[in-house]
């Protein structure tokens, strides 16, 4: 549920406004031809955005007449609170959390070094998934 409220004047609906305001969590999976698999967590708190007269089934006299805007307070880019951690599964099945990617920067031998082996058909594909306000995106 989030708030809608109607500004009237006369009993008559001038505008209406909509907030919404949640968390957003991401997800990035990155899988490389050796067999490391990268993954990329972030969240972010609170993202919100303020809309007015977008609302199609709020009868009001500016949404009547085609005006609305909307206006992104805080985002995952600019939101108070942001936390991001990469995790990687190493070929060898062992896994970790670090600092920053460290693909390439040392040689990891296992499954997949040679030809890409099981993990041919993922090697560098991108996946990329986010949850705001509680729906998948």
């Amino acid at each position: 549920m989030r708030p809608e409220p109607i500004l009237k004047a006369w009993g008559i609906g001038i505008m209406d406004m909509e907030l919404d305001a949640g968390v957003e969590v991401g997800a990035r999976v990155l899988s490389h031809p050796d067999g490391q698999i990268c993954s990329d967590l972030s969240l972010a708190f609170p993202v919100m955005t303020v809309s007015a007269c977008g609302d199609d089934e709020a009868d009001t006299l500016m949404g009547n007449l085609g005006i609305s805007g909307e206006w992104e307070v805080y985002t995952s880019e600019n939101a108070p609170f942001q936390k991001g951690v990469h995790y990687e599964l190493l070929p060898d099945k062992t896994s970790r959390f670090v600092e920053e990617c460290t693909y390439g920067k040392t040689e990891i031998k296992g499954p997949g070094t040679s030809d890409g082996g099981e993990f041919a058909a993922l090697a560098n594909k991108t996946h990329t998934y986010y949850v705001r306000y509680g729906a998948l995106y």
